[in-house]
């Protein structure tokens, strides 16, 4: 007899879970960068001290509002730039995967990027 619902079995992953292990991984994504000079880091820390000292001295929504706005817009420009970079992500290292019905899940821990294997495909 079996304490689950009808239909349930226990063997589902949000119940039993996947096989977790860690593994050497090297990463070769592509990863877009967006380049910086020292000024527009400078500025955009900037806006981040004035939000948080706007928010300690007066709190009030419309200054932090405005702020943060300001903020939003610039961080927006350098997303949406043109003067992209490309390069390869050079992780090299032991990650945690997780194995599910022989499925592979893992993430690069520098560039985020997700990776999802069937098992046999060499692992």
């Amino acid at each position: 007899m079996s304490n689950y619902p009808p239909g349930v079995t226990g063997n589902e992953y949000e119940i039993a879970g996947g096989n977790e292990f860690e593994e050497h991984f090297d990463c070769s994504a592509e990863i877009e960068y967006v380049t910086l000079t020292r000024k527009q880091v400078y500025k955009l820390s900037d806006h981040a001290l004035t939000l948080y000292n706007e928010y300690n001295k007066y709190g009030t929504i419309h200054s932090i509002n405005t702020h943060l706005k300001e903020l939003m817009h610039e961080l927006n420009g350098y997303y949406h730039s043109d003067e992209l970079v490309v390069k390869d992500c050079d992780f090299s290292g032991v990650v945690l995967k997780e194995e599910y019905r022989g499925t592979v899940c893992f993430e690069c821990p520098k560039c985020e990027t997700a990776y999802e294997k069937d098992r046999w495909d060499g692992y």
